[in-house]
């Protein structure tokens, strides 16, 4: 490999996905073990990064995919994002296709 940042082998770019990948993963397991613990709290994205340990920017990316899948919800207070946990309801219509899958 040069020096200097030359060209990356592909088996490092694929290693470096993977890790990046699982990284994102964990991440979104801890935020979902706070959120869940603690239902009726809401949270900005510093604290969580704090809570963590990650920076607030990778905090940020997954917490953003956590609002788009309908995990969490994101309004503002005193002027500031906040995220908090929604509940899955009973007799949702997931819970309502494995039941009529058996």
């Amino acid at each position: 490999m040069v020096k200097g940042g030359g060209n990356v082998p592909a088996s490092d770019k694929k290693r470096s996905a993977i890790y990046n990948g699982t990284s994102d993963s964990l991440v979104r397991i801890r935020l979902l073990t706070i959120f869940h613990r603690n239902p009726e709290l809401a949270y900005n994205c510093l604290d969580l990064a704090e809570a963590v340990g990650r920076s607030r920017e990778m905090v940020e990316r997954q917490i953003r995919k956590l609002v788009c899948l309908g995990i969490l919800a994101e309004f503002q207070e005193n002027g500031e994002t906040c995220y908090r946990y929604i509940p899955p309801r009973a007799g949702s219509a997931a819970q309502g296709e494995a039941v009529a899958g058996n």
